[in-house]
């Protein structure tokens, strides 16, 4: 734990204006130590021995997507061990999410403080690998939804796509990131989401339906999955109760441009998709497409809603409730979150 504390402390505090000028300084040597912390881990992840696994055996591996096939061979001819594999991830996921962040919000140290600690950033990169590429560039690739260039939006998609296949779906958000509610219909749909994921109706209607195809076996999968993880605990709800006050503050977001309008468009996809989707724990990944953009809305949320004085206090209260969650997250067995060098 202490490693995570010590490590994380120093990369916010190298991101804060103070030591970024003209050239980022800062933030630039914050990358690479970040790269190098996820790139050097070991056996840090659920899947990092699998993924050990595969590239370990590339010739019966063929079905990993080809943009992850071919970080394996790379690594495999230039550095020949796994290691190499992780470092790559980690610079091209990182990469994006630097690129992004700094393009998409002026609050970059509050954004990168949420992505380390979320389950959904840090502590999902380091477990979904491949997805965790095709989610960076997915974040990256939203300013092309704010400036309404289709083409190039599309084809960072498909390339997200090269790393995890799900990622394509990811088109049929374009048309819909634009649109403007009246700030009450954002509460009212988030409330039915939550009417829903009470009473399992969607649940009820997928596996239904699913059991009925050749894929009636996820069905059975879904519930082994179930049985060994749960994400119903703490930070659920503490996300689910930072929702509920960012929506009731929509107005003071939406309304402050295409860009905000858009991100809090994502965002709000996020806070639907994962209580309707909740008890369907392999379409729940999906979700984590959208949950990067509470790294941008959270601070937009503390900045636009509130005065100096009474932003303080919110931005302390969320900084405690956040580290909090992370440390009991690493304390989890079941995120496998325990920091271990890799051995040279």
């Amino acid at each position: 734990m202490i490693v995570y504390i010590v490590t994380f402390s120093v990369m916010i505090l190298l991101t804060h204006n103070m030591f970024n000028g003209k050239y980022d300084f800062g933030r630039i040597i914050s990358f690479v130590i970040l790269s190098l912390f996820v790139g050097f881990r070991y056996d840090v992840g659920v899947d990092y021995l699998s993924y050990k696994a595969a590239f370990e055996d590339l010739t019966n591996s063929k079905w990993l997507e080809p943009g992850y096939y071919a970080i394996n061979v790379i690594a495999n001819e230039f550095i020949g061990k796994f290691f190499g594999v992780t470092l790559l991830t980690g610079v091209i996921t990182l990469g994006f999410f630097y690129s992004g962040a700094k393009s998409l919000t002026r609050f970059f140290a509050f954004t990168y403080f949420l992505f380390l600690v979320s389950p959904s950033g840090y502590g999902f990169i380091v477990n979904g690998m491949r997805q965790g590429i095709a989610v960076a560039i997915f974040f990256y690739a939203s300013k092309f939804i704010v400036e309404k260039q289709l083409f190039r939006y599309a084809v960072f998609i498909v390339f997200a796509a090269l790393f995890h296949k799900s990622a394509i779906l990811l088109l049929l958000v374009y048309p819909i990131a634009h649109i403007k509610l009246k700030p009450i219909y954002y509460l009212i749909s988030f409330l039915g989401a939550l009417l829903l994921s009470f009473f399992k109706v969607f649940y009820n209607v997928f596996i239904s339906i699913l059991s009925l195809t050749p894929y009636g076996k996820y069905v059975l999968l879904d519930d082994m999955i179930k049985n060994v993880e749960t994400n119903s605990g703490l930070g659920f709800h503490f996300s689910n109760l930072v929702g509920v006050f960012v929506l009731i503050f929509a107005r003071k977001i939406i309304n402050r441009g295409s860009a905000a309008l858009v991100y809090f468009n994502l965002y709000f996809l996020f806070l639907v998709l994962r209580n309707v989707l909740f008890d369907i724990k392999i379409l729940y990944r999906f979700i984590v497409y959208f949950d990067w953009f509470s790294f941008l809305v959270i601070p937009f949320f503390v900045y636009y809603s509130f005065t100096d004085k009474s932003r303080k206090v919110v931005c302390i209260v969320l900084i405690l409730a956040y580290s909090l969650i992370f440390i009991k997250a690493i304390n989890n067995e079941s995120y496998k979150l325990i920091y271990h060098l890799v051995s040279f």
